[in-house]
């Protein structure tokens, strides 16, 4: 999807119109969403923030959706609310060795 977002939101469509609970195709349409100037805008950035919340409530150690979703609460300065998320990560990713 690099360079053709609108082929990568197209096959992330598909993706979960087949399997609507697919975490990670939950996550990357969420990243799809978000590049370019998505965080800015709310609206997108409250539906990429939908779809992240989505991909963890179907698998609650999906590592790629906590990351983005703490990044996401980053760019708003909602660190309060990250820091879990990044402390979860960062267990999770040790535990791994």
């Amino acid at each position: 999807g690099q360079g053709k977002p609108l082929l990568a939101k197209l096959a992330y469509e598909r993706s979960l119109s087949l399997s609507s609970k697919n975490p990670a195709a939950l996550n990357n349409r969420a990243v799809v969403l978000l590049s370019g100037e998505g965080e800015d805008n709310w609206l997108t950035a409250a539906e990429g923030a939908e779809l992240l919340s989505s991909a963890l409530a179907q698998d609650s150690f999906f590592l790629p959706a906590k990351m983005n979703r703490a990044s996401l609460l980053n760019y708003y300065r909602l660190f309060s609310k990250a820091k879990p998320l990044w402390e979860q990560v960062l267990a999770k990713s040790t535990n791994v060795d």
